[in-house]
Parts: structure tokens; sequence; C-alpha cells
């Protein structure tokens, strides 16, 4: 089982910006081999372009770990494991998914099928609700579904979380 976290260091008792906190977190995740029992953290995913948070995680087909990042670049980043965790590669830009600096959600349909991801379709609102979906284990992401495309002034629709509820 597989738990992504973000770790920072708190501040109690001071009024700080998140910005000034930039480069003292890391994203990771939580392994358990016995189905909840124990968990042991690893992972210190960070880069020098943006912060890397609130990130989701897939298992691709291959066996690989996928994690989707929310980043304040204007694109969502990723970072791959081929050893069940333990080790990251360096984050890295999805070009194919805009990212305004809010949580997206990615899941695979079906137990073998394409990966699905909900996200905001906007470099800079939280606007723009949609889906897209991956038939290369997310090498690459195709823009699938418009679910709310309002950029009416104040409204947000944002920090989507996608499940299948039945193999349809």
């Amino acid at each position: 089982w597989g738990l992504p976290f973000w770790r920072e260091r708190v501040l109690l008792g001071h009024n700080v910006e998140c910005g000034k906190l930039r480069g003292d977190g890391s994203a990771g995740v939580l392994i358990s081999t016995d189905k909840g029992s124990k968990w042991k953290a690893y992972g210190h995913i960070q880069t020098q372009e943006t912060w890397v948070i609130e990130n989701t995680l897939v298992e691709r087909n291959d066996g690989s770990l996928l994690l989707l990042f929310r980043t304040q670049m204007g694109t969502a980043f990723q970072s791959l494991s081929y050893d069940g965790g333990k080790n990251w590669k360096e984050p890295s830009p999805i070009p194919s998914l805009n990212n305004p600096d809010s949580k997206a959600h990615l899941t695979r349909l079906n137990p073998k099928g394409p990966l699905a991801v909900a996200f905001n379709n906007h470099q800079f609102m939280r606007t723009n609700l949609a889906l897209a979906l991956s038939f290369d284990e997310g090498e690459s992401f195709q823009h699938s579904l418009s679910v709310e495309a309002s950029d009416s002034h104040g409204v947000m629709v944002h920090y989507p979380t996608i499940e299948q509820v039945s193999a349809l």
C-alpha cells in the first residue's frame, strides 16, 4: 500500500507565508508491505524549480510508481520510482497538464485500464475542472472531458477527487 505525503517544518508561533518555507519541504510516500500494520516513509522529493506538493500516487502496469504533483509553475510535475517507492527520479513537468497551483487527483480506471486525472485545466485560476486520460502509463495525457468550465470571477472549483465506482 502507498500513501503520498508532503512534509515541511512547522514554525509555531510565527506568521510565515508558504512561499518563505519553499525549499524546506519535500514529498514522499508511506509504504506498507503488510496491509497497513506498519508504514515506512520514503522519498525526499524536491526540485529547485518549484514546490512539489499535494501529490497523488498510482502504480503503473509494469509495477513502477508514478507521483503527480501540484506546483507553482502553471503545469503539473511528475516523478517515478522503479523500486517500490524507495527512490524517486527528479520531478519533471507534464506539459499537457495545466496546474494553477491546485491539487489534482490521479487514478487507474479498471484493473489495467488507462490512467485518469481530475485537474484544473488552467495555468493561473482554479477553474475549468477537467478530466484527462493517459493510455501510455502517464507518459502523456489527453484532455478528454470538461467537467466545469466557468471563468466566473470569484468562483473556484478545485481539489477534485476521482474514483471509479464500477467497471462500466
